[in-house]
């Protein structure tokens, strides 16, 4: 077969990646659904968050285009498409609405609510969530107006990656397109999401989501009442467990075939409508800044002294990496007030001029919605310390604090046999330099860097 394809290169200093249009395909491939080809006939050939371009050597950027379309071509040629999709299947999924994911529970509820963008549109927006109370929270927090769509949802794992199947129809455009695609992919996931769904008929309109990992994608669908009844009479006689498969011997019982069909009827069904389902659980946002030899700070009791410009942006990170979230928590210290001289080097901005420094962090940071486990202190003293934390950070850039509190933390180790982390972070070199020290009561601390035989002290 003959392929023609065309490379369009708009951007000649070879900033971006070019746009590869396929002129034309053999003919046995040209009514099939392809990897790597959008909408268009454009082909994708990198992910473009991870090729570099090197535009002082244009002849290799050419090279590496031809190479990696004489690869794609072969996987064409080949048709065995399944890695190619499971990669990046979503995309594939060409979806009418989208909703985020924060449940990690399998029985949840679509809510949908209003939004207003910062280009003044307003849009429907969609949380699926384990409740209707963390439903509405989410929403306060998306400062959507109040929810005006519930819908039941149900959650099926796959157990192998999805992916179109070669010669199949594609988009899915029906209830009975899903259950026909599914029975190829995995026969046994069928039986898991119509038993889920008979279990969740208290309305018509029930959202099915399909995850394989953190790969997700799903759907919304209207049954009929005459159909939900017979799929819950279905579940009845099997006593509500999952489908099986075994045809039922006594007469007057729906066997598992006949609701296969019934459900694939085109009289099961009213609406359809495809659903992007991105994933926002807090272990998915916080599991992506984390260092697998590292321990999570998501268990673990955090104290940061100091709100200023080392602290205000040592507690976001501290925030990303999971501090406050779990069974851990995360307590901000400081005793000053926001002035006009912080602003130009400060995480917080005027409309918090004024107010304390940690309850204006803890305020800020409660605002990205990301964990709720935050508190504000104004000042640390010294029986703070036995306040079990598994992490103390000072950033303070207080000498003379940061040498008291070595001292409250040693003696706190000696006579407790505890041993919290201790980190102090300052500036020095007249703000030319950031410094960090970890003491974790092996080797030195904070006054170490002292040298105590000169008048006055010198640093080692």
């Amino acid at each position: 077969g003959l392929f023609i394809i065309k490379f369009e290169v708009w951007d000649m200093t070879l900033q971006s990646l070019p746009l590869v249009h396929v002129e034309e395909l053999p003919e046995e491939l040209r009514k099939e659904k392809l990897p790597h080809l959008s909408v268009g006939r454009y082909c994708c050939l990198f992910d473009e968050e991870t090729i570099i371009l090197d535009p002082l050597n244009p002849r290799s950027v050419v090279a590496a285009w031809i190479t990696q379309v004489e690869k794609i071509i072969e996987i064409w040629v080949s048709k065995d498409f399944k890695d190619e999709f499971a990669a990046e299947f979503s995309s594939y999924w060409d979806s009418q609405i989208s909703c985020y994911f924060i449940s990690s529970k399998v029985d949840s509820f679509l809510c949908g609510y209003s939004i207003t963008g910062l280009n003044k549109k307003i849009k429907t927006e969609y949380v699926l969530a384990d409740s209707l109370e963390n439903a509405d929270l989410w929403r306060e927090k998306r400062r959507g107006s109040e929810i005006n769509i519930e819908i039941p949802s149900v959650t099926v794992d796959l157990r192998c990656s999805p992916y179109v199947p070669f010669g199949n129809p594609w988009p899915l455009k029906s209830f009975s397109n899903v259950i026909e695609w599914l029975s190829q992919l995995e026969p046994s996931s069928v039986d898991s999401m119509l038993a889920k769904i008979g279990n969740r008929t208290e309305k018509a309109m029930i959202a099915v989501v399909l995850r394989f990992k953190s790969e997700l994608v799903g759907f919304v669908v209207t049954i009929r009442s005459s159909t939900r009844y017979a799929l819950k009479r279905y579940l009845g006689q099997n006593n509500n467990k999952s489908l099986k498969g075994k045809k039922n011997k006594n007469s007057g019982k729906t066997s598992r075939k006949q609701i296969v069909r019934l459900l694939c009827s085109k009289l099961s069904e009213e609406d359809f409508w495809r659903m992007d389902v991105k994933l926002c659980t807090d272990d998915f946002i916080l599991e992506r800044n984390i260092i697998s030899d590292l321990p999570p700070l998501a268990n673990k009791k955090v104290a940061l002294i100091g709100c200023g410009t080392i602290g205000g942006y040592t507690a976001q990170s501290l925030l990303q990496l999971g501090a406050g979230s779990s069974s851990g928590s995360l307590t901000l210290y400081d005793t000053d007030n926001i002035q006009p001289g912080n602003l130009g080097r400060h995480l917080l901005g005027i409309d918090y001029l004024g107010e304390n420094k940690s309850t204006a962090m803890v305020d800020w940071l409660k605002s990205t919605g990301l964990v709720s486990k935050i508190f504000n202190k104004e000042s640390f003293k010294h029986e703070d310390v036995k306040a079990n934390w598994d992490v103390i950070i000072d950033a303070t850039g207080n000498h003379s604090f940061s040498l008291l509190l070595a001292k409250w933390v040693h003696e706190f180790r000696y006579n407790k046999r505890d041993n919290p982390i201790l980190i102090h972070g300052w500036i020095s070199g007249f703000g030319h330099i950031t410094r960090a020290l970890k003491d974790d009561g092996s080797l030195g601390c904070y006054a170490c860097q002292f040298d105590y035989s000169h008048n006055p002290k010198k640093e080692r």
